[in-house]
């Protein structure tokens, strides 16, 4: 698969809003056949810079899913209620 973007001045590879809106419509496998072509020549530091952003973008789904099952939790439902105002009186201070 080609790279669909335009190269800068020193052989830099920059996306375009045609390349991304191209790269909206692909599939997974896709995505992973232009991200290997794309990453082909960076060197090592670079690499280390995507598999970096890449484990990011992992633990923020990990975490994000996380905190959803912990807020649909009936304990943390429990902690909001009315009937739990302790909880108020201890956290005033915290609450903004």
């Amino acid at each position: 698969m080609e790279f669909n973007g335009r190269q800068g001045k020193l052989g830099t590879k920059f996306l375009t809003i045609s390349s991304l809106k191209e790269a909206n419509n692909m599939k997974r496998v896709e995505f992973q056949e232009k991200i290997t072509e794309m990453t082909k020549t960076l060197p090592e530091t670079k690499m280390n810079a995507v598999i970096d952003f890449i484990s990011d973008l992992i633990k923020e789904d990990e975490i994000q899913n996380f905190l959803n099952i912990q807020k649909t939790s009936n304990t943390y439902q429990e902690w909001l209620s009315s009937e739990n105002d302790i909880y108020d009186e201890l956290f005033k201070d915290e609450i903004k």
